[in-house]
């Protein structure tokens, strides 16, 4: 076989192996976003071990080709979009992704400063709750029960 040959075989062969990879590594990301808007954050944390070394992976392969530039210039047109359509995909996945992982640290940083101020008003208005759970006042001999709401969508 020829070296010219073995070359766009190869280069074939690493197009085909980052396009598989980065559905694979979408699909990943797919399941952890869902897992956030779910609130299954459990799950999600389970995921960062392999999305870790598939991001990882992703960067070697991409470096990889990257240093192939000259090659993949001359690829007939229909071969480059379709590299350029696959990573533009894989992009709006992993921007999604990001997204809603901003999102849940944003809400679990509100949510704990939420809770932080209510502790603090709760011990400069000498209030606490009481055996049925309602809260109580020093300062306001009436119950009423309390509740915190977060409306946040991921």
């Amino acid at each position: 076989m020829e070296k010219n040959s073995e070359t766009k075989y190869k280069l074939h062969e690493d197009i085909a192996d980052i396009t598989h990879f980065m559905e694979q590594f979408a699909l990943l990301l797919k399941a952890e976003t869902q897992a956030l808007r779910a609130a299954k954050f459990e799950e999600a944390k389970q995921m960062q071990p392999q999305k870790q070394e598939m991001a990882r992976q992703y960067q070697k392969r991409i470096q990889r080709l990257a240093d192939r530039k000259d090659e993949i210039a001359k690829m007939p047109e229909t071969d480059k979009e379709n590299l350029v359509t696959a990573r533009l995909k894989f992009s709006e996945i992993l921007a999604e992704n990001l997204r809603v992982i901003e999102a849940a640290r944003k809400t679990g940083r509100r949510l704990v400063e939420k809770i932080i101020s209510s502790a603090r008003d709760a011990v400069s208005q000498k209030t606490g709750y009481g055996a049925t759970g309602k809260m109580h006042s020093s300062a306001d001999s009436r119950q009423s029960p309390v509740s915190i709401r977060l409306n946040d969508t991921f």
